[in-house]
């Protein structure tokens, strides 16, 4: 059996409360292209949106990205200059989060041939 160890890159930040409501709806965008244009980003190998946790007038959410390695996650993230549609989303977005308060970690694998799957 061969594992393939995994890149991913995690994104966490607060939302206000009077703007999460616009959030989920650029949220649901997000993902909706993610899935149309799967072709376009084929170094993309899964996406993930969590809440993690309310804290009076802010919400804090998690992305997480992953990515073969290192290589497809730069891939990724440099489409977002060339390509009009990620830059749309991608402005959308930063109307509604606060780029100064985000929190990015890229994770690679430690132990590659220590993994429990299912």
């Amino acid at each position: 059996m061969v594992i393939v160890v995994s890149v991913f890159v995690f994104e966490m930040y607060e939302v206000e409360k009077n703007k999460k409501r616009s959030y989920g709806v650029l949220m649901g965008k997000i993902h909706r292209n993610l899935r149309e244009h799967a072709d376009e980003v084929p170094e993309l190998l899964s996406y993930r949106t969590y809440e993690a946790h309310a804290n009076g007038s802010t919400t804090m959410f998690v992305e997480l990205f992953e990515f073969p390695d290192e290589e497809g996650s730069n891939r990724f993230f440099g489409r977002f200059s060339e390509t009009e549609w990620l830059r749309t989303l991608q402005k959308q977005f930063f109307e509604i989060v606060d780029r100064q308060k985000m929190t990015v970690q890229t994770w690679t694998g430690f132990l590659s041939d220590e993994w429990f799957t299912r």
